[in-house]
């Protein structure tokens, strides 16, 4: 990816942020995210996930404001039959240094 980011298929959802830190205060990037399947833990297994961040360079920090939205299968705790439930967060937080 270009300006030093990098997904890894190893971990899809770390960002390698170095550049921004040599940047003026207001430099953005962009960047989506798209994984068809993401095993969190052994029973904890995220489909479809994709979303989107956009990381600015403040004056404090770095700021990341972004989406994410996937899928996972689980059982009623009711009925015992699978469903398949939508996930969705919305990400808002500044890491100072």
């Amino acid at each position: 990816m270009p300006g030093g980011a990098n997904l890894t298929k190893r971990h899809p959802l770390r960002l390698n942020v170095g550049f921004l830190l040599n940047k003026d205060v207001g430099h953005s990037r962009n960047f989506d995210f798209e994984e068809s399947s993401l095993l969190i833990r052994e029973d904890f297994l995220i489909s479809d996930l994709h979303g989107s961040a956009r990381l600015s360079r403040t004056g404090q920090g770095i700021y990341i404001e972004g989406h994410l939205q996937g899928n996972i299968d689980l059982e009623c705790v009711r009925c015992l039959s699978e469903y398949s439930q939508v996930l969705s967060a919305e990400l808002n937080e500044l890491f100072d240094y």
